[in-house]
């Protein structure tokens, strides 16, 4: 199957993650992909089958990279609970997230081809609000989104979970300087189809 890597592109944040058929490779998810979001590279893993939770791709734990230890344009991500257990590194930022900016609009992606499994999980991390130092629950000014979402060999969704947190659901936390870093923590957060998880990660600009 072919990889899709250093693939970037707009997405506004909180927008649903694309979905494609993977069964003859990830040809289309990546057409969908470049135009509607920056995806990461795509890595192998084996992590549990089609119907369990995502598996996570081969780089730190969301727990072993804080603020200061990622790559620029990086995300993490740790998601526990709901059968969905996994950690994630997610590149490709695109939007606003600056140094400097009031406000910031930011999306990271990571696409995972699990070819001896026969699915593919396509992972996002949405940003937007105001820019302050500081820890901050989130609100309807400062608004955080991931997304897992789940196709087979045939192109059929398995699952598409989307959780928004936009009334302290989450807490987030920002240190400003040469670039905009920071992490967040969700002790509970429910999907839009009724998923129930907890998790963390950090970013950095």
């Amino acid at each position: 199957m072919t990889e899709l890597s250093n693939r970037r592109a707009h997405l506004p944040a909180g927008v649903r993650p694309a979905r494609a058929s993977i069964g003859a490779g990830w040809r289309g998810i990546a057409a969908v992909a470049v135009l509607l979001a920056g995806c990461g590279g795509t890595q192998p893993s084996s992590g549990p089958g089609a119907t369990g939770g995502p598996a996570a791709t081969n780089g730190p734990a969301a727990t072993s990279a804080g603020p200061g230890g990622l790559e620029d344009e990086t995300a993490t991500l740790r998601i526990t609970g709901g059968g969905l257990d996994g950690e994630f590194v997610l590149d490709s930022s695109s939007g606003n997230l600056v140094p400097g900016a009031p406000v910031m609009a930011a999306i990271w992606v990571d696409a995972v081809d699990n070819v001896a499994a026969g699915y593919g999980d396509l992972i996002t991390v949405s940003l937007s609000g105001a820019v302050a130092a500081g820890t901050r629950p989130t609100s309807t000014d400062l608004v955080l989104t991931f997304a897992i979402s789940r196709m087979d060999a045939t192109g059929a969704d398995l699952f598409n979970h989307l959780f928004t947190s936009k009334d302290g659901e989450c807490t987030v936390t920002m240190e400003l300087g040469a670039a905009v870093t920071g992490s967040f923590a969700c002790a509970s957060i429910t999907s839009d189809d009724g998923v129930t998880v907890q998790a963390m990660g950090a970013f950095r600009s």
